[in-house]
């Protein structure tokens, strides 16, 4: 593989098989399995979408996050939800800023990375992308795509 992942590359080949799926063609969806920081530590699931144009490079047409509805009593626990509301849902699920850059460009340059189990905060949701990112990456070196 010539590309250096910021995360390690035996968590990336686990994610693919585990989390990681390709519901169309270039329409990957990863199954983040997270906890509150706070709360005790709720367990929640939030699903990453991202749609990638796979040639000549793997650019990213659009990046998402949805909330499962049936998660909903567990990612409510949230510290950012309890002081936010649904405020702090619409920002997290909006179209990712990074839409239209290639997969490589965003991992290059995530920002500020916050490694907490939840997606509180841009710098906790940057390294959440991050996974993602760097799992879809993988997949579609794997696949020759």
């Amino acid at each position: 593989m010539d590309f250096s992942y910021p995360v390690a590359e035996r968590a990336v080949k686990r994610w693919k098989s585990e989390r990681l799926e390709e519901i169309e063609p270039q329409h990957f969806l990863f199954h983040y399995q997270g906890s509150t920081c706070s709360n005790g530590g709720v367990p929640f699931i939030a699903d990453f979408h991202v749609i990638v144009d796979k040639s000549p490079t793997l650019r990213i047409q659009s990046a998402w996050i949805e909330m499962p509805e049936e998660e909903e009593e567990n990612w409510r626990e949230m510290c950012s939800f309890q002081s936010r509301g649904e405020k702090f849902l619409r920002e997290i699920t909006k179209e990712a800023a990074f839409a239209g850059k290639t997969v490589e460009e965003v991992l290059n340059n995530p920002g500020e990375i916050n490694y907490a189990g939840c997606l509180c905060f841009p710098a906790m949701v940057n390294q959440k992308w991050q996974m993602v990112l760097s799992t879809v990456h993988y997949a579609c070196a794997v696949s020759g795509a």
